[in-house]
């Protein structure tokens, strides 16, 4: 009795509970370097808490962009190794799941999605841009300048001693304000501020609050879809039922009315805000964003035409038309031409600073072919940094990273 009392309470302090449980997977050389028809090894083994974890199953899957399909299914007593090749450039994504012995998936083990890709520096953009690409964008940029830089900044309590915080509405083109937070030293001298400007994912929910960002430099985040800060969620999530339904998969077959559109236009804007303000230093300008957020930092930088550098994290929407050549699919708005004008690799051709672009190589949201073809179009300095297991789900533990220079 007693001996079954003392295993209870080990039980109920979580002593003897499962650790963490993810995978570990190894390619045989740099997973960015094969070459079409070259052999492709992906080396997987089950760990819990980096140790091997035996007595287990783990099925996997694999998807290639040249078509190729294949499943299986093994015990996790030694690693399981996956042979395969691409017939084309482009990318392989394996994924696997770590199961009991019954077939059941293991609660809380890390689901693994791991790529590599073949002739990389091959992968290009599917459809030519639009022929007027650059004339579209310059009617858009008048669109924007008709409309009065005129804004309203309501103060608010920082939740740090050293940063002043405001919310802010800034007038802009199309049916909504450029909305969000600008965040900035205390006692910032005039011309003394560098600024670094967020912009975030696909979300509806309040824009994150994020003061830090005012610590040594004019702050600011940017909300999605320039609706007012503050509100109960349940306004935000109201919003997505009724005005905002479909929001990014609607309208893109006539880019003038196209989400996409004003995504851009309101990052512009909240740009041109900026270097008005009486702090900045007039030359340090970075843009930041992630996903959606990352069309929206290229979209703004392109139109802006000065920031000093455009950083990227795993950019929504990259090669749209690449699903019509075999393409990942992802998840996103069905192409159509009218897409071609928002096109991140179209955008990012146009940028002349430097460019820092992240991928997943577990992503499937935003897939790196995508990438590729944008980094292969890119035209100024860029450092691309392909990231194993990462993107739109929580990376193994120690996942390597690969970088491209150009």
């Amino acid at each position: 009795m007693k001996k079954f009392i003392f295993l209870a309470l080990l039980f109920s302090c979580g002593i003897l509970s499962a650790g963490k449980i993810w995978f570990e997977v190894k390619t045989d050389k740099n997973p960015l370097s094969y070459k079409v028809g070259e052999k492709i090894t992906f080396t997987l083994r089950l760990l819990e808490d980096g140790k091997p974890l035996a007595g287990k199953r783990v099925a996997w899957e694999l998807w290639s962009e040249d078509g190729s399909l294949a499943a299986g299914e093994k015990a996790s007593d030694e690693p399981v190794i996956i042979k395969t090749r691409l017939k084309k450039p482009g990318f392989v994504n394996i994924e696997a799941k770590a199961l009991e012995p019954n077939g059941r998936e293991i609660k809380g083990a890390l689901i693994l999605s791991a790529s590599a890709g073949a002739n990389v520096h091959k992968i290009q953009q599917t459809a030519a841009e639009p022929a007027d690409f650059d004339s579209f964008w310059q009617e858009q940029k008048k669109r924007l300048a008709q409309v009065p830089l005129e804004y309203k900044l309501t103060p608010l309590e920082s939740k740090l001693p050293n940063v002043k915080c405001w919310s802010f509405e800034i007038k802009c083109a199309g049916k909504y304000p450029a909305t969000g937070y600008l965040y900035m030293p205390v006692n910032a001298a005039v011309k003394s501020q560098k600024a670094f400007v967020k912009f975030y994912g696909y979300s509806f929910s309040p824009t994150p609050r994020e003061d830090v960002l005012g610590t040594g430099s004019i702050g600011v985040s940017v909300n999605r879809f320039g609706l007012p800060e503050g509100k109960e969620k349940d306004f935000y999530r109201k919003m997505q039922r009724t005005e905002l339904k479909n929001f990014g998969f609607r309208n893109n077959r006539t880019p003038e009315e196209s989400d996409f559109l004003f995504m851009a236009l309101r990052g512009a804007r909240v740009l041109e805000f900026v270097r008005q303000l009486p702090e900045f230093n007039g030359k340090d300008l970075t843009v930041y964003g992630g996903s959606m957020g990352g069309y929206q930092a290229l979209s703004a930088a392109m139109l802006d035409g000065n920031v000093s550098q455009v950083s990227l994290y795993v950019p929504w929407c990259a090669d749209l038309a690449g699903v019509t050549a075999g393409r990942f699919h992802g998840w996103r708005p069905e192409y159509c031409r009218g897409l071609d004008y928002f096109d991140p690799v179209n955008l990012s051709k146009r940028i002349t600073t430097f460019i820092s672009l992240t991928t997943g190589l577990g992503d499937r949201t935003c897939p790196p072919s995508g990438h590729l073809a944008m980094f292969n179009a890119i035209k100024c300095k860029c450092l691309l940094k392909a990231q194993q297991t990462d993107g739109h789900r929580v990376p193994s533990p120690g996942f390597e990273s690969f970088t491209l220079k150009k």
